[in-house]
């Protein structure tokens, strides 16, 4: 697009990083929903781009690694977009629980090329908004769900009542200790389980891109992943890759 000199290939990088301080500015209001656990938006949302968001946006977009990498021509900053702009989509369709066949389609591109920058990423499209999905899922599977549950309970407790009510236990973490993260754990695996309908129905844009890439594996017959330049000379003997 600019051309394949030193300083133009550079400046995609600036560019890119350009736009995740637009997208962090203008998607704050999810961020904050997410902070503040609400399951709705309203119309005001997003309205209001005060100083705070301004100065937040600006702490993400100068995070040492993203903006040193923003100098070079390299994958992170490319990779980091993408990767929140998937976010973005993905805690959008969570949030207002909304059926739109366009943003999946888009969302699940989006994870898959996300993957050409970096293979770690299918842990960020695919395992951990999955995971976030099915807690998500468990939660509303109750509408009389309290918002904590106050005092220990034991794991027959638990247990009961994820099975009677599908009510997830699910303590405040800093009052939590080691076996009720093994509860909270039990508790929404029963409740998913019991709930499978509509807990699948959050999940298969994040199983779509998991799928493709274990497929890719599979026929690669190994993880690398990426876009590969074959450049072959006159001579048949000579073949040299680029990845």
């Amino acid at each position: 697009m600019f051309g394949c000199d030193v300083d133009r290939l550079r400046y995609l990088s600036a560019l890119l990083l350009g736009v995740f301080f637009t997208q962090a500015l203008f998607s704050s209001d999810i961020i904050d929903l997410v902070q503040r656990g609400k399951s709705t938006r309203t119309l005001k949302d997003g309205d209001n781009h005060g100083f705070q968001e301004w100065l937040k946006a600006f702490n993400m977009m100068t995070f040492p690694p993203l903006f040193f990498f923003a100098a070079l021509f390299y994958t992170d900053v490319a990779s980091t977009v993408l990767v929140y702009l998937y976010y973005q989509l993905f805690v959008n369709r969570l949030m207002v629980n909304e059926e739109n066949v366009r943003k999946e389609v888009i969302q699940v591109g989006l994870g898959l090329a996300t993957l050409l920058f970096r293979q770690t990423n299918v842990f960020w499209v695919a395992v951990f908004p999955a995971g976030l999905a099915i807690i998500q899922g468990a939660n509303t599977c109750s509408p009389d769900r309290p918002p904590t549950i106050t005092g220990r309970q034991s794991f027959v407790q638990v247990v009961q009542q994820a099975w009677n009510d599908s009510i997830v236990y699910d303590p405040p973490v800093a009052e939590a200790w080691l076996d009720d993260y093994v509860k909270a754990g039990l508790s929404i695996g029963i409740v998913a389980g019991l709930n499978m309908g509509s807990i699948v129905s959050r999940l298969y844009p994040s199983l779509m891109i998991l799928n493709a890439f274990i497929a890719f594996v599979a026929w690669n017959g190994g993880i690398v992943l990426g876009m590969t330049f074959i450049l072959v000379s006159f001579k048949p003997s000579i073949l040299i890759t680029f990845e």
